[in-house]
């Protein structure tokens, strides 16, 4: 107390016209003191919000995007390795029925079994050696071809067109 009596007096001499009576002296101080706090405080409030720029926030947007692009595809590549599995599948079994069907041909096609058919079930028979007879031929075979001189009407314009143009050079 002692102390601050001291400052208050030297205050007082320090400023010529002030206030000389100590009362006034001692809530001054304490009134700067508080506004010094209260501006330490309104700074602190009034400090601008971070704000994140624009680029970053393009960034993370474009990021984000991406990442949704690759997640899309991802899904898409699984549904087509499904249908690709599933097809695979179809494919073997339809190969392993062509390959029963083509066994079954084959035997269905067996000589013995067609010539037993004809003899037994249509009543045919083996040609006999008198039925057989074989022609010579001495004369070469021979083909003719013709020119259609007229040809279409589509054909002669463009021709007549052509020797126009052969005929001026």
């Amino acid at each position: 107390m002692a102390r601050q009596k001291e400052y208050n007096t030297a205050r007082r001499i320090a400023v010529p016209g002030a206030n000389t009576n100590l009362a006034y002296d001692l809530p001054m101080e304490e009134e700067q003191r508080r506004e010094q706090q209260l501006q330490k405080v309104v700074r602190r409030r009034l400090r601008p919000r971070q704000t994140v720029p624009l680029g970053f926030l393009a960034a993370g947007l474009i990021l984000m995007a991406l990442l949704l692009g690759v997640l899309i595809a991802e899904i898409q590549l699984r549904e087509v390795s499904a249908q690709t599995s599933a097809l695979r599948a179809q494919v073997a079994e339809l190969q392993s029925e062509q390959d029963a069907l083509t066994a079954e041909y084959e035997t269905a096609l067996n000589l013995t079994d067609v010539e037993d058919r004809a003899i037994n079930e249509l009543g045919m028979s083996k040609p006999a050696s008198e039925q057989i007879q074989y022609i010579d031929t001495v004369t070469e075979d021979k083909t003719e071809i013709l020119s259609d001189n007229q040809g279409s009407w589509l054909g002669n314009f463009f021709r007549g067109i052509w020797k126009a143009i052969v005929g001026a050079f």
